[in-house]
């Protein structure tokens, strides 16, 4: 499931029986991972949060839950449809996170490309047909300009660096799509 959050993961032929579509860019997963390390949200709210991601990845994967999502009737063609649920959540709580961004250290940032990394060489490692090393590679690169561009915008001028991120999100959900 994790490896369809990288570049060009999108298979028109998994849309029938392969994975649902979640991808929603690396800066907005790398704020989820910034979500859970950030001191300035309360523990309750991330269990919450986490407890919220579990019941979607069981849905995901146990058929009966999924049914259950689909009003108990068996899903024609595209067998995820509420992967925009999840989405969306996900993006709340990317937001969430970069409201509360002077909560994220230099070391949160770190912390996030590593898991990023440990993320690409096990989707590597597994060999998934629909990723190659560059798109693994192309993906990390994003995450690293990404992260850089946030832990500066903590730090210096916030107008200059959101227009500069916004290009970076652009740029990656154009080579996705491309």
């Amino acid at each position: 499931l994790l490896s369809k959050c990288f570049i060009g993961s999108f298979n028109g032929e998994q849309l029938e029986n392969g994975f649902p579509v979640i991808f929603i860019g690396s800066l907005t997963l790398s704020l989820v991972l910034g979500y859970f390390l950030n001191k300035r949200i309360c523990v309750k709210e991330k269990i919450a949060s986490a407890s919220m991601l579990i019941i979607f990845y069981l849905s995901f994967s146990v058929s009966t839950l999924n049914l259950i999502w689909h009003g108990f009737d068996y899903p024609v063609c595209f067998p995820y449809r509420n992967a925009f649920i999840v989405n969306f959540f996900l993006i709340t709580l990317a937001y969430k996170c970069f409201v509360h961004l002077e909560g994220i250290r230099l070391k949160h940032y770190i912390t996030i490309i590593g898991i990023w990394s440990l993320l690409g060489g096990v989707i590597w490692w597994k060999n998934y047909g629909y990723l190659s090393e560059k798109k693994i590679i192309l993906t990390l690169f994003f995450v690293f300009l990404g992260c850089l561009c946030l832990y500066i915008y903590t730090l210096k001028s916030k107008k200059a660096f959101l227009l500069l991120e916004m290009l970076i999100v652009y740029s990656e959900l154009l080579i996705n799509g491309w």
